[in-house]
């Protein structure tokens, strides 16, 4: 349609110079584009189409990119797990030390324990007291051990389960890791 349009100014402006008088000239230029106009629309058609098709290429690369870069961002890494074994395993050592300093005041609580039973066949209300009191502690210091326990089994269990998943994720491929299988 824009060729079209083109042509017909031309015309138009040679008619006018001709209504008005003055001669028309015709240079080198004009020569070899008459001979070649339609060389020359098909190349401008071309180039126009061109223009297009990069365009909307460039547009759906873009396009492309923004879910691309949400899940490389998103993406599970192997460093991050293993900061997260490190911390699990630097948690496991506090634990340790509270078992054995329970173990310890268990054992010096049952020796106190046990000499007070073998001081005497019949004890005194006073050293009856003094043994349930440190029962009550012996049993305090044994839930607190059983606590200690329990969140050392906790912390080696996700060491397990990171280290699979850390392995399976060495496995993998970057593009398995951006989609997530």
């Amino acid at each position: 349609m824009e060729t079209a349009v083109e042509l017909l100014i031309q015309a138009i402006d040679e008619i006018m110079v001709q209504v008005e008088g003055r001669s028309v000239r015709y240079t080198a230029k004009d020569s070899i584009l008459k001979q070649f106009g339609l060389i020359g629309i098909v190349f401008r058609a071309l180039g126009r189409t061109t223009k297009a098709i990069i365009k909307i290429a460039l547009i759906l690369t873009f396009i492309a990119l923004i879910p691309l870069t949400f899940l490389f961002v998103t993406m599970e890494r192997e460093s991050k797990l293993q900061e997260d074994i490190a911390k699990m395993k630097s948690l496991i050592p506090p634990q340790k030390r509270i078992l054995a300093e329970c173990d310890k005041e268990i054992a010096e609580i049952s020796r106190k324990v046990e000499a007070l039973r073998e001081g005497t066949q019949d004890p005194s209300r006073q050293q009856m007291l003094e043994i349930m009191d440190l029962n009550v502690k012996i049993h305090a210091l044994g839930e607190k051990r059983q606590k200690a326990e329990i969140e050392i089994s906790i912390h080696e269990n996700d060491i397990i389960k990171r280290m699979a998943k850390l392995e399976s994720l060495k496995k993998k491929s970057l593009m398995e890791k951006l989609l997530r299988r």
